[in-house]
């Protein structure tokens, strides 16, 4: 069973962070979720128990230091929001932690993995929606954090997410939000990541495909 269009567009902020970061090559795959939804999912070898045990303690965590710290503390779901753009489009996203005081807020993104460009994208993508699409963060200037399993940690000034920033988000937010699909690029190195199946994307690299040819 092939997929079916969505009523109305939408795109999750991980999907538009990765394009934007340029870790995701195939803009095809991006436009594709964005537009379509039920797609044939192939099989997946990612361990979804053991990162969501990993994400779940090191939030935890998280929140536990910062308790006090702020007046009000929003956790996942309590964060989610939907910016919806004048043409319609919906941008959704679920952030890991929101600390907001009297002078502005904070998010924060919990990563278990290596750094990466698109968690400081993710990140921004968030300081820039929040305030436009969640009643407790109208109005406020966020900053943001990425903070790692080893300790690390990321800052971001709220000025990161402003001027430039928007002219990035929007240009591929207009992008996704085209009647005109982009080109399919499928490669080695990015088909076997790709959740979209053979019955969606006719040009996918399998991995038997690409055990094949490092034959």
């Amino acid at each position: 069973m092939t997929a079916k269009p969505r009523d109305g567009r939408f795109v999750w902020v991980t999907w538009l962070s990765k394009l934007m970061a340029g870790e995701v090559s195939c803009e095809w795959a991006s436009w594709f979720r964005t537009n379509y939804q039920d797609w044939d999912r192939p099989p997946s070898d990612f361990d979804l128990a053991g990162w969501t045990l990993a994400h779940t303690r090191l939030l935890h965590e998280l929140r536990g230091r910062l308790t006090g710290r702020f007046e009000t503390l929003l956790v996942e779901r309590q964060a989610q929001f939907r910016y919806e753009v004048p043409s319609g489009l919906v941008l959704s996203g679920i952030p890991d932690l929101v600390g907001l005081s009297a002078d502005g807020g904070t998010v924060y993104e919990v990563k278990t993995g290596r750094p990466r460009t698109s968690d400081g994208v993710q990140a921004r993508i968030y300081m820039y929606c929040l305030p436009r699409a969640h009643p407790a963060c109208a109005g406020r200037r966020l900053s943001g954090r990425v903070v790692y399993l080893d300790g690390h940690e990321t800052q971001i000034p709220p000025e990161e997410a402003e001027g430039e920033f928007v002219d990035h988000l929007e240009y591929w937010l207009k992008i996704l939000d085209s009647n005109d699909p982009p080109e399919r690029l499928p490669s080695e190195a990015k088909c076997g990541y790709c959740n979209i199946g053979h019955l969606d994307c006719p040009d996918r690299i399998a991995p038997a495909l690409l055990d094949e040819r490092r034959e």
